[in-house]
């Protein structure tokens, strides 16, 4: 019996069990923005009685900076779940090794953020918010993750690349 071509040329991607996990902690660490947004934005709008006012202004000016970062982050986090998904599917190696570069790029960058904050005295972080400690941790797992499955990622496109194609009957040689 013949195997279909395509399982010839697709090389067993590994570790994908650990893929799967990493899907738990993203859909986590999504909650976890989505929620502080909607409550760092209720705070923002009940400055002032009504919502508005030049208080408001203010509060939403300061504000700004962090409201982009956590778009951008919840973008980081959709397209490293559709990553895990396609890896587990074995597709869109390079989509993948892609966004986990820029994961390790964006959890270092919170990394040196954070050390900056701390050596500098302005760090709000304290030990009694669990959900800081777990958003932190969970930070930190998912740079070393990063590196992790981008290597892989690239070892597995490297095997495909090296891989003879399978051979066609029917297709002619020459037109």
């Amino acid at each position: 019996m013949q195997q279909p071509p395509a399982a010839k040329v697709r090389p067993r991607t590994p570790l994908k069990w650990l893929y799967g996990v990493r899907i738990a902690i993203f859909v986590i660490l999504l909650v976890i923005n989505v929620v502080s947004t909607v409550e760092f934005l209720i705070f923002i709008l009940a400055q002032d009685s009504n919502g508005y006012g030049p208080r408001t202004e203010t509060y939403l000016q300061w504000a700004m900076p962090s409201f982009l970062i956590s778009a951008v982050y919840t973008a980081y986090l959709v397209a490293q779940i559709i990553a895990a998904i396609l890896y587990l599917r074995n597709r869109a190696l390079v989509y993948i090794i892609v966004v986990n570069i820029i994961g390790a790029l964006w959890g270092l960058y919170g990394t040196a953020r954070l050390v900056y904050q701390i050596i500098s005295g302005t760090a709000f972080f304290t030990e009694q918010d669990p959900q800081m400690l777990l958003a932190f941790t969970a930070d930190k797992i998912d740079i070393v993750l990063c590196f992790l499955f981008a290597t892989l990622a690239i070892m597995t496109f490297k095997k495909r690349r090296t891989q003879p194609q399978p051979s066609t009957e029917n297709t002619p040689t020459s037109l």
